[in-house]
């Protein structure tokens, strides 16, 4: 996946949730059913479950592709985010050990 094409799932995602959600996101034991009725709960922009599905799926993909550390390098340069996602966003990236 190139830079691009992760910017563009983390739009999709949005960086925030990908941030606060991370580690739900990571773990593939946390039912994906379960996850999205709780994005949509938690979040008064989310829309439907089906777009929240889609969420996890593209949150999944770059957890895959092991680009999670990519992701939030792209999320704590990105101004147009609160300084406290940026700054959870790189204690997290801090953490990630690359293999």
């Amino acid at each position: 996946m190139n830079q691009e094409l992760l910017e563009k799932k983390l739009r999709s995602i949005g960086k925030e949730i990908f941030v606060e959600y991370f580690e739900e996101f990571r773990d593939l034991n946390v039912d994906r059913e379960e996850l999205s009725k709780k994005l949509l709960k938690d979040n008064p922009k989310a829309i439907s479950l089906d777009a929240q599905k889609t969420r996890i799926s593209n949150a999944r993909k770059i957890f895959e592709l092991k680009m999670e550390k990519e992701a939030l390098e792209n999320i704590v340069k990105s101004d147009r985010l609160k300084d406290n996602i940026r700054e959870k966003a790189k204690r997290i990236a801090n953490t990630i050990i690359n293999v």
